[in-house]
């Protein structure tokens, strides 16, 4: 499978042929793993379990570490057009200040920023993110983690060749929780239109 060209065909990928800055939240409609722009499946992925379970493998234009998608997931995809680009350290910075408050209104306590973009409660990551550039766009994808198994993730991953120091060479379910488990307290559906409501006026910075 190293070999052949893996498209990426998720919903956001209409976003980076989109002519102007746009916000995406949404939910997979079936389980996927998706690899980043530098992996192989063989390095990454248990493609046995994966084969055996259907589960497609596609690879994404963004760096980052592969990751399991499910609808029990909150995808947040957003393309910024413009000439004059924040870098993507800053923009990491910008919108997890957003989405931190956003998550402890919504009932979860001591989100914190960790890593170079991820969000994490009690040291478990709930969110990871990654970014996507060439000239006049930035294409920014995070996951949000509502409501998967984190063993059910971990059924279909190796353990990743570079992790954040704060995994500190935990597995994927000792590494990973879901809001629900953190105590979140408004359904999936009013925390996208949240999500929503509050992302779009960084469109228009």
């Amino acid at each position: 499978m190293s070999r052949k060209k893996i498209n990426y065909t998720l919903p956001d990928s209409i976003l980076l042929d989109n002519p102007v800055s746009k916000l995406m939240i949404w939910q997979p409609e079936y389980p996927v793993i998706v690899i980043g722009q530098s992996n192989s499946p063989e390095k990454y992925v248990l493609m046995e379990k994966a084969l055996s379970k259907k589960i497609p493998v596609i690879k994404r234009p963004t760096g980052g570490e592969t990751v399991v998608l499910t609808p029990k997931m909150i995808i947040i995809s957003l393309v910024l057009k413009s000439d004059k680009l924040p870098k993507s350290s800053d923009f990491f910075v910008s919108i997890n200040n957003i989405l931190i408050p956003i998550l402890i209104n919504s009932g979860l306590k001591d989100v914190y920023y960790r890593g170079i973009s991820d969000l994490a409660v009690n040291d478990k990551k709930i969110m990871g993110s990654s970014i996507y550039r060439k000239p006049g766009m930035l294409f920014y994808h995070s996951v949000l983690n509502y409501g998967e198994s984190p063993q059910y993730i971990a059924s279909f991953l190796k353990h990743p060749v570079r992790e954040p120091d704060y995994r500190k060479g935990r597995s994927h379910s000792e590494f990973v929780t879901t809001m629900e488990t953190a105590g979140i307290n408004v359904s999936m559906e009013n925390l996208m239109e949240n999500l929503e409501k509050q992302l779009q006026p960084i469109l228009k910075k």
